[in-house]
């Protein structure tokens, strides 16, 4: 009976819901079910799904929905819960905004209510309402859910292993007739414990000139940069350069701003995508059809890491997976580049001052005489502010203001990624203090771009000011629109350009503007054929006043298989017509470390004029630098020659070194070994912030390998396939500029030797353990005893196993025998008197069954016959083994009367259990003590 009331007990709400629902789906129901259908206040659980516990609501509920009053005490403590549960407020706006409509359960949900799971759409919620349990779940949306204040932690400010960096670049060229030049570059880095300096200088001939462009300490703290010193070109902290874009911004002060050199795993890592999980289910990312990211998360908020995804603008497609349903299912837009690297909601900034450095008027449109006066009183001191903001995953905005003494110059910009196509950015300045003003823009498409660029300068007002020493003096209009691409298996490119500028001259008291202008069509078109390769390009420029001028070349390039000589002929033709023809014969030849190239042809002019000439290029590099030169020669007597060095010099604490490689941080790698006549070759494993990044060669021979700056690495060595022994195989460090750390490895060529092991009886061991520091290893070969040992060459080592210490032929060092045949035996660990003292008991009562009576180590011979001869006199059962001109004898006869135990007595013979299993750390304990 009690179980038929619990059946109806159960049955019975069941059977009342369905009956609920069907009439709900009528005009007409009972007057007995009316009271499913009115509108009564209830308690329901409002929660979250995934966020956990939910929250006690007292609002109106009917059977099928559930609704709140605006304003109400219940519509406050929704409101309160959501923006709790880390919902967006304006998600939490649309949900209240539907709550007081009334709530029902999604169509979608068509089984059981309490195990519905629903998809909720983009930017809306899904609601499951079930009136016989008092809950209400919704399902939001990732859109829906506030990203996550996350803990940014950074690497130190201090640095260790500081060097000097200088990379530096010759340059000279001469054409035999008088016209000499020559210059030599050197951008050098100079780390410091806190900070590092930076120095770009040139010197040049003729002149004997020297300019330094850059000279600026630098230090990073936290989330921050700071720059104090000089700059010839603007400085640049981040996406707040998108205001320096076109600006002459050299200058000598003090800027700080935002930074991401610091943070601890890669910027991306702190982008994310959050959302909540019903339950433990599978995360899908798609970009495209092309699924990208696949992986376990547990139930409740979690985030989607940038991290994880390719770089680049586009759509991905999030799918979340819970007991074989899809319950979410989202198109995001994901921007996961440099320009914006900093998360939805956060800003980057930039703020200092300083004075603006010198500006060479050169042939301005105005005379310089002119301009010097107020140019010489200008006051070039500035502060300037800028700041960027993340609005949403596509934008970015933000504006920068420039202030003098006198003047300030206010700027407003942005990007805008419409798409992975599509995407634009423009940025507006106006200076306050006169009617100047700039601006400038650009939109890609796919493979279609277009640049735009105006400056309106007031020349009327002929007084120097800030938009004289920023923009120069013309006004401007530049327009530029191309498009690349792929065009009947063609690489084609289009390009159209227009150019328009004031000139200005200075007649007495007035000035004249003057307007040119001009526009140009270029375009170009490369495909490959069996034979060789066809290209084609074309240009058309109108200068306005002057000549038009239009151009069209057409060349063909056909190599002589795989030997590295081609033929090329062209044809260049102008708006006179056939300009000139041109043949030439190439060599391309390369080696491992070098490249060079031949041409020798001829030229025939419109006027039937020929002109040969020779060309040739040469380069080479080396671990330490690399080199090029160009050379030139013709009949008509005319030559040139230039050439180019470059290479990086490296002062730390392991001297002075040199390297190819261009780079602010190094690590100094090697493979040390002290055996002169060993050369270890391993390999280094390379990670980036966790990344796998690269491998390398490494040898005995140090060398530098270029790093990126402001990441953490962490260096593997490997030694798969050489037997070695590795000491510091795991480096993990963080670059900063100016550093050099030494990433080096201790390598000591092992010896092997293989031996086969058994026991007294002739059982192989199972295994074994090395004793003495010249032993790194026993690896078993195979499971009857067969063991293969490394150890340090020309070294002893001794083996342990549960069975004893391990005895073998010849010397364990022996390289000249492949194979060593031994045995591991009880008792030889014992030594000292008084053994069988110690021992005997164990052949009293049921014991003695299981025992052994080990004898000693006799010489093979005389000493060994002696003893064997006592042993059969009495009759004593025994067995032996000979290794090494040794013999070692057990006794293995139960049955020992007292004229036995007499003799074994007078041998000190040492009693053990035959089937015993020595504890090894005891006895390498032992062992390693005897022999200290």
């Amino acid at each position: 009976m009690k179980h038929l009331n619990a059946r109806l007990l159960i049955a019975l709400p069941l059977a009342l819901s369905s009956v609920a629902s069907a009439l709900a789906q009528t005009d007409y129901f009972p007057g007995e079910f009316s009271d499913f259908f009115d509108e009564t206040p209830q308690q329901i659980n409002v929660t979250v799904v995934g966020s956990g516990d939910g929250t006690l609501i007292k609002g109106l509920a009917s059977y099928e929905v559930f609704r709140v009053n605006a304003d109400s005490n219940a519509y406050n403590e929704l409101k309160s819960y959501l923006l709790e549960s880390q919902i967006t407020p304006a998600a939490v706006d649309g949900i209240l905004k539907q709550l007081v409509a009334g709530v029902t359960t999604d169509d979608a949900c068509t089984g059981k209510l309490a195990r519905c799971l629903v998809s909720p759409q983009v930017n809306s919620a899904g609601y499951v309402f079930d009136f016989d349990y008092g809950q209400l779940r919704i399902f939001v949306p990732s859109t829906s859910v506030k990203a996550e204040k996350t803990e940014v932690e950074y690497q130190s400010a201090f640095s260790e292993s500081n060097a000097l960096i200088n990379s530096a670049r010759l340059y000279g060229y001469t054409d035999f007739d008088g016209q000499n030049s020559g210059s030599m570059s050197n951008y050098t880095t100079i780390g410091l414990p806190l900070g590092y300096l930076t120095f770009d200088t040139q010197y040049k001939t003729p002149g004997n000139e020297f300019d330094l462009y850059t000279g600026l300490y630098t230090v990073d703290f936290a989330g921050n940069t700071l720059q104090v010193g000089r700059s010839r070109y603007n400085l640049s902290f981040n996406s707040t350069d998108l205001f320096n874009t076109g600006a002459r911004m050299n200058l000598d002060g003090a800027f700080i701003g935002s930074s991401r050199n610091l943070i601890k795993g890669s910027p991306e890592s702190h982008q994310r995508i959050y959302y909540y999980a019903p339950q433990l289910g599978q995360l899908e990312v798609y970009r495209g059809d092309r699924l990208i990211l696949s992986q376990v998360v547990s139930e409740g908020q979690q985030f989607l890491s940038y991290e994880n995804l390719p770089k680049g603008v586009y759509e991905i497609t999030i799918i979340l997976k819970v007991s074989g349903s899809t319950v979410l299912t989202e198109r995001r837009q994901v921007v996961n580049n440099n320009q914006f690297s900093i998360p939805v909601g956060e800003f980057d900034y930039v703020f200092g001052a300083g004075r603006l450095g010198d500006y060479d008027l050169g042939d301005g449109p105005i005379s310089v005489d002119s301009l010097m006066a107020d140019y010489n009183n200008y006051d070039r001191n500035i502060v300037k502010a800028s700041s960027t903001y993340r609005f949403t995953e596509a934008l970015l905005f933000g504006g920068s203001a420039t202030i003098g003494t006198d003047e300030q110059y206010l700027q407003l910009g942005g990007s805008y990624n419409f798409s992975e196509q599509l995407s634009f950015d423009f940025v507006h300045g106006s200076f306050l203090n006169a009617e100047d003003f700039y601006q400038r823009g650009s939109l890609s498409y796919s493979g279609m771009f277009m640049d735009y660029r105006r400056y309106e300068y007031d020349a009327q007002n002929t007084e120097y000011r800030m938009s004289s020493h920023l923009y120069g003096l013309r006004s401007f209009e530049d327009i530029g629109v191309g498009i690349s691409g792929q065009l009947i298996g063609a690489n084609a490119y289009l390009r159209a350009s227009y150019y328009t500028s004031n000139d200005v001259v200075k007649v007495s008291s007035a000035v004249i503007e003057t307007q040119s202008d001009s526009w140009s069509l270029s375009g170009g078109l490369t495909k490959s054929f069996d034979l060789g390769t066809l290209n084609v390009n074309a240009s058309y420029k109108d200068n306005g006043s002057i000549d038009d001028d239009s151009r069209i070349s057409l060349s063909w390039t056909m190599p002589f298989g795989d030997s590295g000589i081609s033929a090329q002929s062209s044809v260049y033709v102008n708006q006179d017509g056939f300009d000139r023809n041109v043949n030439y014969l190439r060599g391309d030849f390369k080696g491992d470390h070098w490249r060079s190239n031949v041409s020798a042809g001829a030229q025939v002019f419109s006027d039937n004029t020929v002109m040969g000439d020779l060309s040739a290029t040469a380069s080479t590099d080396t671990d330490y630098f690399t080199a090029n030169s160009y050379g030139y020669t013709n009949d008509r007597g005319e030559k040139t020659l230039t050439g180019g060095f470059s290479s990086t010099q490296v002062l730390s604490s392991n001297g002075l070194s040199f390297t190819r490689d261009n780079s602010r941080s190094y690590a100094h790698v090697v493979a040390s070994t002290q055996d002169e006549d060993f050369s270890p070759k391993l390999k280094l494993g390379l990670s980036k912030d966790g990344r796998y990044s690269r491998r390398v060669n490494v040898s005995d021979s140090a060398s530098l390998l270029a790093l990126q700056e402001y990441s953490a690495f962490d260096f593997d060595f490997d030694a798969s396939g050489q037997n070695v022994e590795l000491k510091r195989n795991r480096v993990h460090k963080f670059t900063y500029p100016g550093t050099v750390f030494n990433v080096a490895a201790a390598v000591t060529e092992l010896a092997s030797q293989i031996l086969v092991l058994d026991d007294i009886f002739g059982n192989p061991i199972s295994s074994v353990q090395c004793l003495g520091d010249a032993c790194i290893s026993a690896e078993p070969l195979s499971d009857d005893g067969v063991f293969r040992v490394n150890y340090h060459k020309n070294a002893d080592f001794r083996l342990l196993s549960r069975k004893g210490l391990c005895i073998y032929e010849g010397k364990a060092n022996d390289a000249k025998r492949k194979v060593l045949k031994g045995f591991c035996l009880p008792g030889l660990e014992q030594d000292g008197r008084d053994k069988w003292d110690k021992s005997s008991h164990l052949l009293q009562g049921d014991s003695k069954e299981e025992t052994l009576v080990y004898l000693g180590q006799f010489t093979l011979g005389k000493d060994a016959e002696n003893i064997i001869a006592r042993l059969n006199n009495q009759n004593i059962a025994f067995t032996s083994v000979s290794v090494a001109g040794k013999q070692y004898i057990y006794v293995t006869d139960i049955h020992l009367t007292s004229e036995k135990r007499q003799l074994l007595q007078e041998l000190d013979a040492y009693v053990l259990i035959k089937d015993s299993e020595l504890d090894l750390l005891t006895l390498l304990d032992n062992q390693e003590g005897n022999d200290a």
